[in-house]
């Protein structure tokens, strides 16, 4: 909420100066004196107002919606196209970032006996293999996390 309230008042703000600027130099408003300048301070403020309106809607309506639950403000809606799409989001995430673990996993469980004896062996090993080793198996393995 906070983030749209200063939203506003900057988007208020400078509309406001940049509009202030522009009349201070333009010749409409160069010698109108004082009467001037409230002429050109109150476009100023409805320019301004007219453009901070919707950081100013926003924020009411997140105001208003700390009062419901997700499904109640209408942002969300709970189906299955939802969980399917939430699914298929969580197993993508899933399988990238466990991915490279598993890989590194396998090829230790498949070495033979001492062959992996310290973690700078292992760490060479991998680095002559290269960084598309690591996704081998990427596809079979987020068909199994996915949600199919």
């Amino acid at each position: 909420m906070y983030l749209c309230f200063n939203y506003r008042g900057k988007l208020f703000a400078t509309t406001g100066f940049a509009i202030y600027e522009v009349g201070k130099q333009s010749e409409l408003f160069k010698d109108t004196g004082f009467l001037g300048r409230i002429v050109m301070t109150a476009i100023r403020g409805k320019v301004g107002g007219f453009v901070g309106s919707p950081a100013d809607l926003i924020n009411v309506r997140m105001q208003n919606d700390t009062k419901l639950t997700l499904f109640e403000t209408g942002h969300f809606t709970d189906n299955i196209g939802t969980h399917f799409l939430a699914s298929v989001f969580v197993g993508g995430m899933a399988t990238t970032t466990t991915q490279q673990i598993d890989v590194v996993k396998t090829i230790i469980m498949n070495s033979k006996p001492g062959e992996f004896n310290s973690i700078g062996v292992i760490l060479r090993h991998i680095g002559k293999l290269g960084p598309i080793e690591f996704f081998k198996g990427f596809v079979s393995r987020f068909i199994r996390l996915g949600p199919f």
